[in-house]
């Protein structure tokens, strides 16, 4: 079946339109609670990987149970609301904690054992966005199968949801403290190895659910902390700020003299590092810093590090240099966990600032991004600016071009003469990639290339072609 409901991230659209209205929201908690019901194996997915898990504190037991958190979007509430209404009626209970970063929520349901995670976020999108993630015991992303059970049940509904009754009703409980529960976790964690005292951090929360944990995780392992957008008020998440905007913590970090700058997202997936001069480092820095680290302490299986399509040529370069192989995997975390697991590799990620540690969480955690990426700096005594040194990015262009249909790119003939037409052109001096957005109704024009000028008006002939043929 094809996917319309599930894309590379969960569900994604506008809050009370589409697939996010309360009707629509009811039938898809609905369909959750009943493959939850039914087909509860669905849910699970055996890796040959060891995951962590630490021990559980916070008893599950009963009927099944979800465990469910969210960003600090306005529409959050009545997302979550018209959801769980679903979920409840089909008997299943579920365990609130209230806003939490995406990775704390996959983290506790697997550290918990719930039997789903699930997160209310549109991740980076602006604030009238919305979506919902699902993630298994396992605490990863649900298999496919799963999403296509629910899929099949939001669109082929039964001609009544005959249900449960009286005490086989779900039942809801508030878990405020699941937030204390992960700082608790990753500061026992990083507490004997990363010591920060004297150093001074600027962190940036995107106003999004960060916000009442990175700088307490960061703050307890003794840093000094400067807090950038920390107020959210529903309506300010990833407004100027936070990942898409690095440039604001790049000033901070100049004007308060800070050993490093850190870029959040809205649910705190993904990080965009700033060095101490306030050169901004994303995924694909972060990946050869750790990479290197890993590779010198004989702890990076297969020598191997898994990014995607888009990461730069010069984290080829740079990691071959040391004898590690950098495997492409289409783009989203999705893809690269997938390709992690299944090659039994620890270290993976994106240029966008997804990092994922198999040795420390199941999904990109950008705070234990942050804390490696410090423990590396605490360790060597050497600054970020000097280990991101070793690479030297190709000059890369992206550009997003708005479009109301997504055919196949190679099924569009004007697109696909210019995409020939720019292959000539760069004759084995550099790549291009088209693809659409999996969040959004964007195309994606990235070309690399060794002059910038020449790249760009490569990039721009083809967004000016797909803006005609699509927009």
């Amino acid at each position: 079946m094809t996917r319309r409901l599930f894309g590379t991230d969960g569900v994604r659209g506008v809050a009370n339109a589409g697939d996010l209205t309360p009707e629509r929201l009811l039938r898809l908690g609905q369909a959750i609670g009943q493959v939850l019901s039914d087909s509860l194996p669905l849910l699970h997915q055996e890796t040959k990987v060891r995951l962590p898990r630490p021990a559980a504190r916070h008893a599950v037991r009963g009927k099944a149970r979800v465990l469910v958190g969210r960003d600090t979007r306005l529409s959050g509430p009545f997302v979550r609301d018209a959801l769980l209404a679903g979920i409840l009626s089909r008997g299943i209970g579920v365990v609130d904690a209230g806003v939490l970063p995406t990775p704390v929520v996959a983290h506790l349901a697997r550290r918990e054992k719930f039997d789903v995670g699930i997160v209310i976020s549109a991740s980076h999108n602006p604030m009238e966005d919305n979506g919902i993630k699902l993630f298994s015991s396992s605490g990863l992303k649900i298999p496919d199968a799963a999403e296509r059970a629910i899929e099949e049940l939001v669109e082929h509904p039964p001609e009544a949801w005959d249900g449960p009754t009286g005490e086989a009703l779900g039942d809801y409980t508030a878990w405020p403290e699941g937030a204390d529960s992960y700082v608790e976790d990753v500061v026992a964690r990083f507490k004997d190895r990363l010591s920060l005292g004297g150093r001074k951090v600027v962190v940036d929360c995107a106003n999004g659910a960060t916000y009442g944990i990175a700088p307490r995780v960061i703050g307890s392992l003794g840093a000094e902390v400067v807090v950038l957008h920390a107020a959210p008020d529903g309506t300010n998440i990833n407004r100027r700020c936070g990942a898409l905007y690095p440039q604001v913590v790049a000033r901070a970090v100049r004007a308060e003299k800070a050993c490093l700058g850190l870029s959040f997202d809205g649910d705190g997936d993904r990080l965009i590092a700033v060095d101490e001069r306030g050169h901004v480092r994303d995924g694909d820095f972060l990946l050869a810093v750790l990479g290197l680290d890993l590779k010198a302490s004989a702890r990076l299986p297969g020598d191997t590090v898994v990014s995607t399509v888009m990461a730069n040529i010069g984290l080829d370069l740079c990691l071959e240099a040391s004898g590690i192989r950098l495997l492409r995997a289409p783009v989203g975390d999705r893809n690269v966990l997938a390709e992690m697991l299944a090659g039994g590799f620890r270290l993976g990620g994106e240029q966008s600032g997804h990092v994922i540690f198999l040795d420390e969480s199941t999904t990109g955690d950008a705070i234990i991004t942050a804390l490696r990426i410090l423990e590396v700096i605490a360790r060597t005594g050497r600054s970020l600016g000097d280990l991101s040194s070793t690479m030297r990015k190709c000059p890369q262009v992206l550009l997003n071009v708005p479009v109301k249909s997504k055919p196949p790119l190679e099924t569009v003939p004007r697109v696909q003469d210019e995409v020939r037409a720019v292959e000539e052109r760069l004759a084995g001096k550099g790549r291009l990639l088209l693809r659409y957005s999996g969040t959004e109704p964007l195309a994606r024009v990235m070309v690399e290339g060794p002059s910038r000028a020449e790249i760009l008006r490569d990039a721009k002939r083809i967004a000016e072609v797909i803006e005609r043929e699509l927009g």
